[in-house]
């Protein structure tokens, strides 16, 4: 599996050829959350990142930040030869997207479904996720997070496919997951984002109950070279939800920008 020593171990998976992207997830997301729009990305190199703490990267026992996160990005980077990237992220990974922007040369950004800081009504949501996360219990967890997650329509239409996910919450390394929600609940880049140069693709979710569309019209409103688009009938995972609604949006800001 090929990862990438940073410092840290990074896990990440490439796919294609040509001017390179970087996939960011959501707080408990992973690289296969992004496998469903690798053929979207055909005619790039697009390659899906697990940031420190998440799925199968290292877990150092010590505390995350976002400034944490985005010197490892860097370093990957730096590693990957990943020149002016386009950077891709959802929720935190949108976040780490726009603070790497801010301080080096990329093509593009599109942050989806993130926002530039935590105020008080998110952080009552991520308090929540901690407590759960407290009593190590997957289940817990789970029950805590996809009402969070997850559009109500989606919900309807797709209980069995959400409630398969359970599983995987019984294999979180809790400790991780707790440095990377402390770090999330401590989120605020707001004064970096006025020095983003790079087109900005602000992408919010009709259907987010995390963060809701004034959390991305936030970003936007801070950025010149930023456009907000929202997403209809999906929640916060909206690349998920309708892969196709994402990665046609996505697509089309790639082709204007490189």
């Amino acid at each position: 599996m090929p990862y990438a020593d940073v410092g840290v171990k990074l896990y990440y998976e490439e796919h294609g050829r040509g001017k390179p992207i970087v996939l960011l997830s959501w707080i408990l997301g992973g690289v296969e959350d992004w496998r469903p729009q690798i053929e979207w990305y055909a005619g790039f190199r697009a390659v899906a990142v697990e940031l420190r703490g998440q799925g199968r990267s290292g877990k150092p026992r010590e505390s995350y930040s976002i400034e944490r996160h985005c010197r490892d990005l860097e370093a990957l980077a730096a590693e990957l030869e990943l020149r002016d990237p386009i950077l891709i992220g959802v929720g935190y990974g949108g976040a780490v997207a726009l603070l790497y922007a801010a301080r080096n040369p990329v093509r593009g950004v599109v942050a989806a479904c993130s926002a530039c800081r935590a105020d008080r009504p998110l952080k009552a949501r991520v308090d929540r996720w901690i407590m759960a996360a407290r009593f190590r219990s997957g289940r817990y967890l789970f029950q805590a997070v996809y009402p969070d997650i997850y559009s109500d329509s989606f919900l309807e239409s797709s209980w069995s496919r959400v409630e398969a996910e359970a599983l995987r919450y019984e294999r979180i390394d809790f400790d991780a997951f707790l440095e990377l929600a402390k770090s999330f609940r401590a989120l605020d880049i707001s004064g970096e984002l006025p020095g983003i140069e790079a087109p900005v693709l602000v992408a919010a979710a009709e259907e987010d109950k995390l963060l809701p569309v004034r959390y991305s019209r936030q970003i936007a409103e801070l950025i010149p070279s930023s456009r907000l688009e929202v997403l209809g009938g999906v929640g916060h995972l909206a690349h998920i939800e309708n892969p196709s609604l994402f990665s046609k949006l996505a697509l089309k800001f790639m082709r204007e920008v490189s």
